[in-house]
């Protein structure tokens, strides 16, 4: 859901019999997935709902300056079996008061810290409701409802009173640090929300406006109601501040309207967000699905991160509102994003995965729906550019980091899940079925699942069974190796023209095949594009479905080239030289945009200078700004120093924004004093294009050049750009501190380390890291001291940024540090950090005996609690 970031989550000690978890077709059963969880995790499953919550009433008051929610929550349930007398309520560090059950049945409570145990004295009748009463006050909770101001400057004055702001952001599981609520998907209820706040403050929530009351003490109550459908906790959605509005109309029959705290204008709201109604009247053609809630709004606000998509008030964080000239960077990202937000109203808010174990069928659709609007809206290169970013995005994490099943039970925290296995790889599962399936059948399955499981929770098997009757094929062949297991097919292609027998062979090896992770082979549709030597083109379908094939195709003359994969229809990695011959009319053709990039990227990688002389002249030929971004990281990757002066020869002639910021930071890739000179005096040019300028500094601190300290030393305190209002310049200055590897620039770096926004002191966390692994151990002591410090800043994502700072560095003696950050973090940030530390302590080598303490720690902790369940049950309780 959120734009940039993808954290990770929560984790278990423990000697526990592994539960191996029955999932997807055959009865495959699977474990967690090595290197994604911790041996041991236990599979986690949607809570038993004997007690179901079926509509929440909320009256809180929200306090700006003491940072505070108090209030009474009502929870109305109802009895799904005649034995239904307990309820457990999320209430994370809430104070609570009182607890009551409407008319005369009794009612006990307890409040542990984390949960609120409720119990009533007699079941409650299956079919019969009860309302449940919670008094609560959140107190400057950690998370979940976030308080703030655009400018943290003390000398502000009444401007920092003005842009005070509060507002709500839950995914997966943080509306429990300020609600005492079932904080899961499974849960959803109906709303009536009546929010007080000051008179002067513009207070926005889920669901219609129902009006206000005006208080004496100079406060007004905001009704807001949500009957339309149902919302789980982590959709519902808060907002009280001094905001500025930008009315764009109605889209779709419902009010448009955009949302900031000053110093935001409407303007602003209008650059970023302008084109809502349009982006809104595509989808609803698109899936053939009316829009069901009573609005659209958004808001924006510093630290939010990322967006979100609640239902009918997305959130997003202030770095969207792009200035004018980031815009021109980075608007098309910013639309993409947009939409994803919105495709959410149908995958995920209207339709609800039941437990996260089925998140791709809310982050794959919507990912995979930035695609579907590229390739509608600007034709199918603009599609083929977005879906080659994305399996780079999720083939560089399957091979760096973890491979898991798309569908996987064995997380430690839900918010574990948000990985580039959700995104990019599963929209392209969802693309590929789009393929195999054909459109007519494709989409009329799509609409089906929307309108069947509208406002009702669903599974991966619901959507599957919705494929198959409309298109009539057996997927679950496809679900079992695409979704239910892990890894990707990786392709290695050779070719043979046989004279005598005037045939094409295609030796094609699955070479990802790994017992031990439980990769296997993969079965998939190949299509291959014959360019023959007649200038007639033939298109062949083939079925690879084993470990090792020759495929045979008819071929009188040896071809001009063979496209593998032109339209981009099937996920896989390609290991594929038809020698420089083929790959240069490869590279020509305009019929496959991955043909062009994967031939670009093996003539650069050859080193030879004819082949980077194709790929050189190439690049003026590109039309599609996508592809000449991926030329220029072909040629990056090449790392010679040819490959350097061909990359500054584009510096000095391209001219689109969109194009600009990845060159730069494509440069950083190679170490040349050619690249070195020409990064300087572009950047003496003045360029006035925030994200292409911070790149171009980073890239300059990698050519390790003590002289440019002073040029990234300013950089780093002021952006030379007046528009860089987030402070893009900043962080890039930043980064290329950290990347010059001197004793100045480490002190540079630590003198910057408490000094302006939160971003800029996370990334002055990032880049010390990186500078100190060059330094002697005394002073690498003296980093970790520092980078300790900074996990205690007041914000969360400084204190995470720091967090992983202190992970990169290395140090053994950091364990402890992030073990006392994961103390501090919410729930659901936790167990990244704790992961981090005990590799830290393997590390060093002396991680054992604590990690026994801490195990027996525990397991005395779990005893005391057995203790206490056992005494309760001795009085019947």
């Amino acid at each position: 859901s959120r734009g940039d970031s993808i954290p990770t989550r929560e984790a278990r000690v423990a000697h526990r019999t592994l539960d191996h978890l029955a999932c997807g077709a055959h009865g495959v059963r699977s474990a967690p997935a090595a290197g994604f969880a911790r041996p041991g995790t236990a599979p986690s499953y949607a809570p038993d709902l004997l007690l179901e919550p079926v509509h929440l009433d909320l009256e809180a008051r929200v306090d700006l300056d003491r940072r505070r929610v108090a209030g009474t929550v009502a929870h109305t349930v109802q009895s799904r079996s005649d034995e239904a007398r307990e309820l457990v309520l999320d209430a994370v560090d809430l104070e609570i008061s009182e607890v009551s059950a409407a008319g005369a049945l009794a009612l006990s409570w307890r409040h542990d810290g984390e949960r609120l145990h409720l119990r009533l004295a007699e079941p409650l009748p299956r079919g019969e409701t009860l309302c449940i009463t919670v008094h609560f006050v959140a107190d400057d909770p950690i998370t979940g409802f976030l308080f703030g101001t655009v400018d943290d400057d003390p000398d502000a004055g009444s401007h920092l009173e003005r842009s005070a702001w509060a507002g709500t952001d839950h995914e997966t599981q943080r509306a429990r640090y300020w609600l005492p609520c079932l904080d899961h998907p499974a849960v959803r209820t109906t709303l009536d929300l009546k929010i007080r706040a000051d008179s002067a403050l513009t207070v926005l929530a889920t669901g219609a406006h129902q009006g206000s009351t005006a208080h004496d003490d100079g406060s007004t109550t905001h009704r807001w109601v949500l009957s339309e459908g149902r919302c789980p906790a982590y959709l519902l959605c808060v907002v009280v501040g001094e905001l500025v509005e930008a009315d764009l109309g109605e889209a779709q029959g419902v009010p448009v309207r955009l949302y900031a705290p000053a110093p935001f204008t409407a303007e602003d709201l209008t650059r970023a967000f302008g084109d809502t109604g349009e982006l809104l009247d595509w989808i609803t053609e698109r899936l053939g699905r009316p829009y069901p809630y009573p609005k659209y709004f958004q808001w924006a606000a510093p630290g939010v991160g990322g967006a979100m998509e609640n239902i009918s008030l997305v959130s997003w964080d202030a770095a969207w509102v792009l200035d004018a000239r980031t815009h021109e960077e980075r608007g098309w990202l910013l639309q993409l994003i947009n939409l994803h937000e919105m495709a959410h109203t149908w995958f995920g808010d209207h339709v609800v995965i039941r437990d996260f174990a089925h998140g791709w069928l809310k982050e794959s659709w919507a990912t995979y729906m930035e695609s579907v609007f590229l390739g509608s809206t600007q034709g199918d290169e603009a599609m083929q550019w977005q879906l080659h970013m994305e399996a780079t995005a999720y083939m560089s994490e399957a091979d760096s980091r973890y491979v898991r099943p798309l569908v996987t039970r064995h997380y430690e925290s839900g918010w574990d899940m948000f990985d580039h296995h959700l995104y990019p790889g599963g929209a392209w599962r969802l693309h590929m079925l789009r393929r195999q399936l054909g459109e007519t059948a494709f989409w009329a399955g799509v609409r089906d699942y929307l309108e069947t499981y509208a406002d009702r929770a669903v599974e991966t098997d619901q959507f599957r069974h919705k494929l198959e009757e409309h298109s009539g094929r057996n997927l679950d062949r496809f679900f079992q190796e695409w979704v239910h297991s892990p890894g990707y097919p990786k392709l290695d292609i050779s070719q043979k023209h046989v004279a005598e027998r005037g045939v094409l062979e295609l030796k094609v090896r699955q070479t990802q095949v790994d017992a031990a992770k439980g990769v296997g082979t993969f079965t998939l549709p190949l299509e291959v594009l014959v360019l023959e030597a007649d200038g007639a083109e033939r298109r062949h379908r083939l079925e690879l479905d084993r470990e090792r094939q020759v495929l045979v195709l008819p071929a009188a003359e040896p071809p001009r080239a063979v496209l593998i994969d032109p339209d981009q229809s099937a996920l896989f990695a390609l290991d594929y030289d038809p020698g420089q011959d083929q790959l240069e009319v490869m590279l020509a053709a305009e019929q496959s945009l991955k043909a062009r990039l994967h031939a670009a990227k093996t003539l650069a990688a050859s080193g030879r200078r004819r082949a980077l002389q194709a790929v050189a002249a190439r690049y003026a030929a590109e039309s599609h700004w996508g592809a000449r971004v991926g030329l220029a990281q072909a040629v990056a990757a090449a790392g010679t120093r040819a490959a350097a002066r061909v990359l500054c020869d584009w510096l000095a002639v391209e001219q689109d924004p969109k194009v600009l910021g990845w060159l730069t930071r494509a440069m950083g890739e190679l170490q040349e004093p050619v690249v070195a000179e020409a990064l300087r005096a572009w950047l003496d040019a003045g360029p006035t294009l925030p994200w292409a300028v911070a790149g171009a500094l980073h890239s300059l601190g990698r050519q390790r050049d003590a002289t440019d300290l002073h040029r990234l030393a300013a950089a780093a305190d002021a952006s030379p750009i007046a528009e860089d209002r987030w402070g893009w310049v900043q962080v890039g200055a930043l980064a290329g501190l950290g990347e010059l590897r001197t004793a100045e620039a480490r002190a540079a770096l630590r003198e910057r380390m408490d000094q302006g926004q939160p971003q800029h002191r996370a990334a002055a966390a990032a880049a010390l890291a990186s500078a100190a692994a060059w330094a002697e151990p005394g002073e690498r002591q003296a980093v970790l001291e520092a980078l300790a410090a900074q996990t205690r800043d007041p914000e969360t994502k400084v204190r995470q940024a720091a967090g992983r700072a202190v992970a990169s560095l290395g140090e053994p003696g950091g364990a402890e540090v992030l073990r006392k950050l994961a103390r501090t973090l919410p729930g659901q940030d936790a167990p990244r950090v704790e992961r981090d530390a005990e590799k830290l302590e393997r590390k060093g080598g002396g991680g054992s005996g604590k990690r026994l303490e801490r195990l027996e720690e525990r397991l005395r902790e779990l005893q005391d609690r057995l203790d206490k369940v056992q005494a309760r049950v001795e009085h019947g309780h």
